[in-house]
């Protein structure tokens, strides 16, 4: 296999499977540890480090697999985890099981605050039928090399066949970029409690 063809191997993007939830978990740990929305989440540098790997794992095997499209390339070096059109409102059940990983996660001095800011968030979200980027991370070492272009492009190609529009939350400016180059615009600027700023995204389907 050339250097070409062993680059675009690595760029091959498919479903995930439960057998992943470690290794992505631990990608998208390392990946988005310094993202300030989870430096935000989980101040403390120590505990987010060690705590990121386990939350990642319970979103995966409770909310993104279950009901959700998670992608992944060939060596699993990032993820993609979108929530369809319905998919993303939880029932109370669901929302009550997640509350113990979020306590672990965050720390119950600080689950007040996190579930007004997630509150906040959710009041956002569109109301008519769209895909919801939940989370996008692809390994530090691999960064700048496609994977993340490859990660988003099948969905968005689904969205422009159907018609639908996808949607997005990021705190970090420098992945502003990488979104409006996959058609994403800016939909508001929100500067939250404690200095978070998050940006929402929306992408309309091209004909």
């Amino acid at each position: 296999m050339g250097a070409h063809q062993g680059i675009m191997a690595q760029l091959e993007v498919g479903p995930a499977a439960e057998g992943d939830v470690p290794r992505l978990a631990e990608v998208l740990a390392r990946a988005l540890a310094q993202d300030p929305f989870n430096r935000h989440l989980v101040p403390d540098d120590e505990r987010r480090a060690r705590r990121l790997p386990d939350g990642f794992a319970e979103q995966l095997r409770r909310v993104f697999l279950p009901r959700g499209t998670v992608l992944t390339t060939r060596d699993r070096a990032g993820a993609a985890l979108w929530l369809g059109p319905g998919a993303q409102r939880q029932t109370f059940g669901e929302q009550l099981r997640l509350l113990p990983g979020m306590a672990r996660l965050v720390g119950l001095r600080h689950m007040g605050a996190v579930m007004l800011t997630l509150a906040e968030l959710d009041r956002r979200v569109p109301r008519e039928p769209h895909w919801h980027l939940s989370l996008l991370g692809v390994s530090p070492e691999r960064q700048r090399s496609g994977i993340g272009s490859a990660l988003l492009r099948p969905i968005l190609e689904r969205c422009d066949r159907e018609v639908t529009p996808a949607y997005l939350e990021t705190a970090n400016p420098a992945n502003l970029g990488l979104y409006e180059r996959h058609g994403f615009a800016v939909r508001e600027r929100l500067d939250l409690r404690d200095g978070l700023r998050v940006w929402t995204m929306l992408r309309i389907p091209r004909r």
